[in-house]
């Protein structure tokens, strides 16, 4: 191919070259390369921003699309409780994380107006959490499906950083089946499932398609109210054609933890902390010690009220200093600092 590119260039440059110029093979060489040279440079200024249509966006315009992006991404959380739970667990949830969603809701077996739960009519109990969760999704679809463009599910044992969810789905259209968080896989059935303790993210689409199409057929759903949450809800939503995504960082660092990330960080955590099961069902090959976590976690679970507002104020409110930062401003008891230290 090169030789025949080669062939037609010197049948172009001999056509318009001086037959004594062409017929000297060091002035022919020249020529060429120079030929070739003014190819390049007109290939290269074409690739340039000068030369695309595209018009070149300036850092404020940039800062404006990614907001943009970053506004469609509305969360509505939905928070699963349980009477007894209300006061030990939920109204922490509800003093810390939970104001970051652009909505929430509390969903349970006893309405709460302190807490703003919701009651459903669905025993309490872990065994009752598929009947729980099929409840909370219709209510959901016929109140909430246009307030927001994702859905999140989770525990009122976990910790969300509601930031690091936005900007993960900024990626992804919530018009399209999609959901997403840890994935994991049954042992036996090879069925796909998202842990239901680290929480698991819906877009408005599958919200509409499970609603519509799953929970509405038997064949397709499991029509009773016991059975475990997180499988029967995987099981349905690849039943009606939702796409179970992947979480994780660009660089396979998990977002979503049905543990602490603790677990994974500590070498043998897993084992020693009693998570054996993990291993047998996670679905993507993951590792422990610092490469396990993303730095853009989402959800943490097994989180104790204390824990939720520690965690609140590592994320929200703690900062790390800098070499370039200003000296700090003085405490506010002046005669504790030295007069030295007053005269700067």
């Amino acid at each position: 191919m090169m030789r025949g590119v080669a062939l037609q260039v010197s049948q172009i440059l001999q056509q318009f070259l001086p037959n004594g110029m062409w017929i000297n093979p060091k002035r022919r060489a020249i020529a060429l390369l120079a030929f070739t040279c003014a190819l390049c440079v007109v290939f290269s200024c074409r690739q340039s921003p000068a030369w695309s249509t595209t018009p070149r966006l300036s850092p404020r315009e940039k800062r404006a699309e990614r907001s943009s992006a970053w506004q469609k991404s509305r969360v509505l959380c939905w928070i699963t409780t349980s009477a007894e739970n209300h006061n030990a667990r939920a109204q922490h949830v509800k003093n810390t994380w939970a104001k970051h969603c652009q909505h929430h809701v509390f969903f349970s077996t006893r309405q709460d107006e302190a807490l703003g739960s919701l009651k459903l009519e669905v025993p309490d109990g872990y065994k009752n959490l598929w009947g729980k969760t099929k409840a909370a999704l219709v209510h959901l679809y016929h109140h909430h499906l246009h307030h927001a463009d994702w859905f999140l599910k989770v525990d009122d044992d976990t910790f969300v950083i509601v930031e690091n969810l936005q900007h993960m789905l900024q990626l992804y259209d919530p018009d399209f089946p999609i959901y997403f968080g840890i994935k994991l896989k049954e042992p036996v059935t090879s069925q796909i499932f998202m842990s239901g303790g680290a929480g698991y993210v819906l877009s408005r689409a599958a919200l509409q398609r499970v609603v519509e199409k799953g929970l509405t057929n038997s064949a397709v759903c499991t029509s009773g109210d016991r059975g475990k949450e997180d499988v029967e809800l995987g099981r349905c939503l690849e039943a009606v054609g939702v796409l179970a995504g992947d979480s994780r960082d660009h660089l396979g660092g998990n977002r979503f933890f049905p543990f602490t990330p603790g677990t994974l960080l500590m070498p043998d955590g897993v084992a020693v902390l009693g998570h054996t099961w993990f291993w047998t069902h996670v679905y993507y090959t993951t590792v422990q010690g610092p490469l396990c976590c993303s730095s853009t976690a989402v959800t943490i679970h097994y989180v104790k009220p204390e824990m939720m507002y520690t965690l609140y104020y590592l994320v929200y409110t703690l900062r790390l200093a800098r070499p370039q930062d200003l000296p700090p401003r003085l405490p506010p008891d002046i005669d504790s600092v030295p007069s030295q230290v007053l005269e700067q």
